[in-house]
């Protein structure tokens, strides 16, 4: 798990896929910590889910694979 005073990320692995529970008060903060993932080459195949709002926090799961 990573904290920072911004969101938290969870981060799951099964096998090589990887499954990446993000929150943040910001959907931008979000999106381009997705598309570094993929940029970055940390992460293939990168996709997620459709995010949901509790309070102020905005949650979303980033599904992607470990390159080879």
């Amino acid at each position: 798990k990573y904290n920072n005073n911004n969101g938290k990320i969870e981060i799951n692995i099964d096998g090589k896929t990887i499954s990446i529970v993000a929150k943040s008060q910001d959907y931008e903060q979000l999106g381009l910590f997705k598309v570094m993932l993929y940029a970055d080459e940390i992460l293939t195949n990168v996709t997620s889910t459709t995010s949901y709002k509790e309070e102020k926090e905005i949650y979303v799961t980033i599904l992607g694979e470990l390159p080879e």
